[in-house]
């Protein structure tokens, strides 16, 4: 059943289509049903269906790191929907699960080391607007949640960098996934970033939508970067490291 399903993707990035597989426009059905009837397992599905998309279309390792991260990010989710409903305090481990997820994106966007155009631009403005938005929030967060709120804003600030990273990255990935990855990184921050800003800093109005489009629009970027043909190596199931002498050498040069 399992090689049936993936008969049903298309062959990867082709100009002027999106071959997603079947299953993933389930899930964005599925945020779509979250505005209009908001249950925290409703809101949680998308990343399930695009988790269950990106195994099925391609079986290297980058899916499933990516599919990884959307499964935390899930858990993440229901932990802070309870939170809020129920009057539960889950907002550490709901913060926790999403910082897994983070770690599984980095992982899967850090196939090889920073390029130096990565490292001499986005590098500056990953620290800038990190220090920036700290700022802000250190302030105001309880002396509890220091501690969780600045490592967490490190972990995804770093995805950011590695998103950008990766989208340099054109002697390996293709243009489609290259352009997901760091377009749903960019999102997903700006989503958090909302979050943060209301919940600790100020009142933002329309926040609600505006956090959670911004959120499915990150989560479901970085699920589509694995829709499409991934790179030569990578469609191979070769394991795209930066232990290859050779290859680490020509990026460091680059």
């Amino acid at each position: 059943m399992l090689e049936s399903l993936r008969k049903l993707s298309c062959n990867g990035w082709r100009l002027g289509s999106l071959p997603f597989h079947p299953v993933f426009y389930i899930a964005v059905i599925a945020a779509g049903v979250y505005f209009i009837y908001p249950h925290y397992i409703i809101k949680a599905s998308p990343m399930w269906f695009s988790g269950i998309a990106c195994v099925l279309h391609n079986t290297n390792k980058y899916s499933k790191y990516v599919a990884f991260g959307l499964l935390f990010g899930s858990f993440g989710d229901i932990l802070l929907e309870m939170d809020s409903a129920y009057g539960v305090d889950l907002f550490i481990p709901g913060l926790i699960a999403f910082l897994i997820g983070h770690c599984f994106y980095i992982r899967a966007f850090f196939s090889f080391p920073p390029k130096r155009w990565a490292v001499y631009i986005g590098g500056p403005l990953c620290i800038a607007y990190y220090a920036t938005v700290m700022s802000f929030l250190l302030s105001k967060v309880s002396a509890l949640l220091i501690a969780p709120v600045a490592i967490y804003g490190a972990v995804i600030t770093t995805m950011v960098f590695f998103g950008g990273n990766r989208f340099l990255l054109t002697e390996y990935w293709s243009m489609g996934t290259r352009i997901c990855g760091l377009l749903g990184s960019l999102a997903f921050v700006t989503s958090d970033t909302i979050l943060s800003f209301n919940t600790f800093y100020m009142d933002i109005k329309n926040s609600g939508i505006l956090i959670m489009v911004t959120y499915y629009l990150g989560q479901l970027l970085i699920a589509a970067s694995c829709q499409f043909e991934l790179t030569v190596e990578e469609d191979k199931d070769v394991d795209l490291d930066y232990d290859n002498a050779t290859t680490f050498k020509s990026l460091l040069q680059a």
